[in-house]
């Protein structure tokens, strides 16, 4: 055991050095697999750079007391457009190029990570607790429901004729506001 965690940190290296290559190389693969359709070479790359990254943001997280999907989410964002492709703009287009047939593969991953995720929170929920506080979850949930539609469905029965787009129609008008309510109630809350 001892010699698999002296190992670890030069097994991770190793890997970020592959990953590193990976990366350099993806680009001269991509341009020219993009005229030609989907590169299992850029998925790879692609593939690669994700889960290296989110594993350094998850691990740097577990050390910070913070659960590591918060690191992996992180990851996400920062290989994104908004930040890895304001900096380096031409390597994200490399590495995420605009294929419809590559975003498709990247999204097909994308998704069955995002159900094994849910997999794994439903596996790890104690029930024992969603008993205990059962009672008072569902009625905070009701209750964070039926407020703001009943405040917003007598918002629409108070406004003035005025106000109302067509004035026979009011119970439309109602019912229509009904959710903004509700989605006002929750930015202010941000």
């Amino acid at each position: 055991m001892k010699t698999i965690r002296a190992r670890l940190p030069w097994l991770c290296a190793l890997l970020a050095v592959l990953a590193l290559v990976a990366l350099a190389v993806a680009p001269a693969f991509a341009a020219e697999e993009a005229k030609k359709g989907a590169s299992e070479v850029v998925f790879i790359a692609q593939i690669l750079a994700l889960m290296i990254v989110g594993r350094l943001l998850g691990e740097a997280m577990l050390r910070m007391g913070q659960p590591a999907v918060m690191g992996q989410l992180i990851a996400g964002l920062l290989l994104g457009p908004s930040l890895f492709g304001l900096v380096l703009p031409d390597l994200q287009h490399a590495l995420f190029p605009n294929n419809p047939e590559q975003k498709a593969m990247i999204d097909a991953i994308s998704q069955f990570g995002i159900l094994l995720l849910l997999l794994l929170t439903g596996m790890e929920t104690d029930l024992k607790l969603v008993r205990q506080t059962g009672r008072a979850a569902v009625f905070a949930s009701l209750m964070g429901i039926l407020i703001p539609f009943a405040s917003g469905v007598a918002l629409g029965e108070m406004l003035p004729e005025a106000m109302l787009p067509d004035p026979s129609k009011r119970l439309i008008t109602s019912l229509f506001s009904a959710p903004h309510c509700r989605s006002l109630r929750s930015k202010s809350w941000r």
